[in-house]
């Protein structure tokens, strides 16, 4: 025990401090006699939490009614929580156990309670007391016991301890460590506290018995689940009946029987535990005695994989337990949650590995999954408005903005079944003349209701093509700056006419943006609006954004222009060059945002005048980064399935400063789903593409985007084909995607996981093509980016945004025995694990997926292995 914290020596600043006044004393009434003139108590703690096992001293200040502190008081000190919190006559508080500690003082009838967090130190070093433990059966058992230490060696009392057992079949163990015999054989106790573990051997045997049966061969000379199994020997009992046998540790039905010979059924290898092919325990039992042999035994499908082949996940039994034969080489293993819905919560699981023949599955060396790699940890030194920032700042506040867009759709879902198909015109912006004034309704999207609440403008018709109608705002000040009113008319002809030339046809691959336009303002155009406005709201994050508030008429949404509306920002400088908010930046950022938001256009409608429901947020986005995908390879002249890499796609859009001399006209329009993307790929097991898993995660914008992409290159389908079903069907999110590609949703994550980690290798062509991401080179791309914006080229690069090649981290193991755990893995999230040995030291690895420290395996958990060396 260390030694008591000096007593305290007057007030501390930091200490915790509480006031209460005396029980059943008003503040008027006059203090009882048995108060010792005490009108209230403070007490005073050295720190708010004490470790189990040490103490501290606490103090009670006293006060009368006018808060003049009093000396000299008797009090009464008492712990509520005994069990926790042992308290001395003098004010000494010793922690007992872990938990939460409650301490009561008082004086004659003015009392005051306080809690203090009882909390042990994370634990450095685990030790069982015992290497290996012999019990005998039926149903012998021992108590193990484990030291903790913290990292200065000292003792850590009642720790909080996990026990597993390896094969509970064999020796099962309760929460608090005690190992009971169930069938002879050998097991592994491990006891886990916080991310570390220790084990022993159990060794599992039968009492000698002179009359015991006895083993002498089995045939065939490896057993095989859901085969007949012959065992000879003597002393066997006559009666089928009256054998019971156990073949490691599984209980196996005897059809015949005889003396000298019994005849097994083995049950299929969905009831035998993964185990390395090898000997294991045949346990027969009768009425005379328990004897025990040993047995060949093949559960695991063998398999050997050759550069590029691949195990990929099926629910069938490779799903969580193989054999590779001759392991030599390195192999990827993701680890996936096949679970349907964030709602779903996390999964739990274990990658074991053997290298040999093990009764009872023992498996050792424990590891930890990766921890989260903050963006914070990645940009150390990098100020917060870098363009990776500000990009996922625009993302969060759009991903807000599709949250209100898809509830005010349920609305519209609800009422549009209750009123008549067909809205009448009301108010709409008809065919406007250049150079006409038009007022228009600017949607408060900082409001909690975006289509109750609206900012009205002038609004300025600047250009109309047969596809589209630009409004600028007429303000030529706001916040008392000057707007660039009237100066933009070039700029915006420019982006009228790429609209009509290459965004229209981009949009007709998702469906028809005009599909309501006869119920609306029946123009025949869609509206671009052009306002400083937008530069204001939700802190400026958004460069432009659509709602689905004027997609009805006003009396329903107040905010409502009744039409195909996309209102986005303005630059704000007339200077040359292209530093932010000048002309040149704006025009490279707005054009491809566009054409995101006039997908969410075409979707809103084609799926509101169907009576559909709007698609969830996770593929609605998904969606709408292709559309800027689309509007890329219009621009830069690429084709679908081009494998583009770094040079032809992201380099001017990195260099941003180099827009007029080196990249004149290119547009941003690919970074950001990259960029998301290698946020999904960094912490995959906290990560899904179902949507974000933390209030700033906005990681689901490219890692949806990319499964998606896979999805749609490996469906055979036409591009226009699969966005479309994808648009028009009444089916949203996975079961949409399904249906579109033809494909079970974790078989899915199977594949696309797989070509996540391994795309574009060196060296390696997958045998299976759906292990590629076809249409982009991601080896090439994150190289790029790691030599522009990380230390690949420069180890002196400031700010690090990208600090590897590749985005995805391993976790490694080596062939033989090991263990890996994974305590928290997202839906549609994965881990991913770099096996890696050579020489040939071991013939056969044993792969095994399983339940965390003894829990069930999840339903959802499969795991996939490609060779890639």
């Amino acid at each position: 025990m260390r030694p008591i914290s000096a007593l305290l020596a007057g007030r501390i600043p930091a200490l915790v401090a509480l006031f209460a006044a005396g029980a059943g004393v008003a503040c008027d009434e006059p203090t009882k006699p048995d108060n010792q003139g005490v009108y209230s108590l403070s007490i005073l703690l050295p720190s708010p939490q004490l470790r189990p096992g040490f103490m501290m001293q606490a103090v009670v200040e006293t006060f009368d009614k006018e808060g003049n502190l009093l000396v000299d008081r008797t009090v009464k000190w008492r712990s509520l929580t005994p069990a926790t919190l042992e308290v001395t006559d003098d004010g000494r508080l010793h922690a007992l156990a872990p938990g939460q500690g409650r301490l009561h003082v008082s004086v004659g009838s003015v009392s005051l309670d306080t809690t203090l967090a009882l909390v042990n130190p994370r634990i450095a070093s685990l030790m069982l007391g015992l290497d290996t433990v012999r019990i005998f059966l039926p149903a012998g058992s021992v108590q193990l016991t484990a030291a903790a230490r913290d990292a200065e060696g000292v003792a850590v009392l009642r720790p909080a301890l996990v026990w597993e057992s390896s094969a509970a079949r064999i020796a099962s163990i309760s929460t608090n460590g005690r190992v009971t015999a169930e069938a002879a054989g050998m097991a592994m106790a491990i006891v886990h506290a916080d991310a570390i573990a220790d084990t022993t051997y159990v060794l599992v045997e039968a009492p000698f018995s002179p009359n015991a049966p006895r083993i002498t061969g089995s045939l065939p000379v490896i057993a095989l689940p859901g085969q007949r199994l012959v065992v000879n020997g003597e002393r066997f009992a006559a009666s089928p009946s009256e054998n019971t046998v156990r073949l490691d540790g599984i209980a196996i039905p005897v059809v015949a029987a005889s003396a000298q010979q019994i005849t097994l059924a083995l049950p299929p290898a969905s009831q035998f535990a993964c185990v390395s092919t090898g000997p294991v325990t045949l346990q027969v039992s009768t009425p005379l005695g328990i004897g025990v042999g040993l047995v060949q035994l093949q559960v695991a499908p063998q398999r050997t994989l050759a550069l590029g082949q691949s195990i990929v996940s099926t629910g069938g039994l490779e799903s969580r337990c193989v054999e590779l034969l001759a392991p030599e080489g390195r192999y990827l293993i993701t680890l996936q949650n096949g679970a349907r819905s964030l709602g779903a919560g996390t999964k739990a699981f274990t990658l074991g590995g053997a290298g040999g023949p093990a009764s009872g599955a023992a498996l050792a060396s424990v590891a930890s999954s990766p921890t989260l790699t903050s963006y914070a940890a990645r940009t150390a030194g990098a100020p917060r408005t870098s363009a990776f920032e500000r990009t996922a700042r625009r993302a969060r506040a759009h991903a807000e903005l599709l949250g209100k867009n898809i509830e005010m759709g349920r609305v519209n879902e609800s009422t549009s079944r209750t009123r008549t198909p067909a809205l009448a015109r009301s108010a709409a912006l008809e065919l406007p003349a250049v150079g006409t004034i038009h007022p228009i309704r600017v949607p408060n999207l900082d409001a909690a209701n975006i289509c109750g609440s609206f900012f009205a403008i002038r609004a300025r018709a600047v250009v109309v093509t047969p596809r589209l109608i630009i409004l600028e705002d007429t303000a030529s000040v706001v916040d008392g700056k000057p707007t660039l009113y009237r100066t933009m008319d070039d700029l915006y002809t420019a982006i009228g006419a790429e609209f009509d030339n290459i965004v229209w046809p981009v949009l007709q691959t998702f469906g028809n943006p005009l599909v309501m336009d006869s119920r609306l303002d029946g123009n025949g155009r869609v509206v671009l609006v052009f306002t400083p406005r937008m530069n204001q709201l939700l802190g400026g994050a958004l460069l432009a954004a659509t709602t689905t508030c004027d997609l009805r008429q006003p009396i329903v949404h107040p905010a409502s222009n009744v039409g195909e509306f996309v209102y986005a920002q303005v630059p704000t400088s007339a200077a040359a060059g292209s530093a932010r908010g000048t002309r040149a930046r704006w025009m490279s950022e707005i054009r491809g945002t566009i054409a995101h938001e006039m997908k969410h256009v075409v979707s809103y409608t084609e799926r509101i005048v169907r009576n559909l429901p709007l698609e969830e947020d996770w593929l609605e986005e998904a969606t709408a980064r292709h559309a800027e995908e689309l509007f890329a390879r219009a621009i830069y002249g690429t084709a679908q399935l081009a494998n583009r890499g770094y040079e032809a796609s992201l380099t001017c859009e990195v260099h941003i400063s180099d827009l007029i001399s080196r990249c004149p006209g290119k547009p941003r329009a690919m970074l950001p789903h990259f960029e998301a993307l290698w946020d999904f790929l960094d912490a995959s097991t906290a990560r899904s593409p179902l949507g974000p898993t933390t209030t700033n995660d906005v990681s689901y914008y490219g890692s949806a985007w990319a499964l998606t992409r896979w999805a749609l290159d490996h469906s055979g389908i036409p591009e226009q084909a699969f966005f479309q079903a994808l648009t028009l069907s009444g089916a949203t999110g996975i079961a949409n995607l399904e249906a579109r590609s033809n494909r079970a949703w974790a078989d899915m994550i199977a594949e696309w996981s797989l070509a996540m980690v391994a795309d574009d290798i060196a060296g390696v062509s997958p045998e299976m093509p759906s292990q590629t991401f076809r249409s982009w080179n991601l080896r090439s791309i994150y190289e790029g980016l790691c030599a522009d914006l990380g230390p690949c080229l420069d180890p002196l690069t400031v700010p690090v945004i990208y600090p590897r090649p590749y985005p995805v981290q391993p976790i490694a193991a080596r062939p033989g025995a090991f263990t890996l755990e994974f305590p928290s893995v997202v839906a549609g999230g994965f881990a991913v694990v770099n096996l890696k040995g050579g020489g040939g030291a071991v013939p056969r690895q044993l792969i095994a997926l399983r339940g965390y420290r003894g829990a069930p395996l999840p339903a959802d958990a499969r795991f996939s292995i490609l060779r890639v060396q």
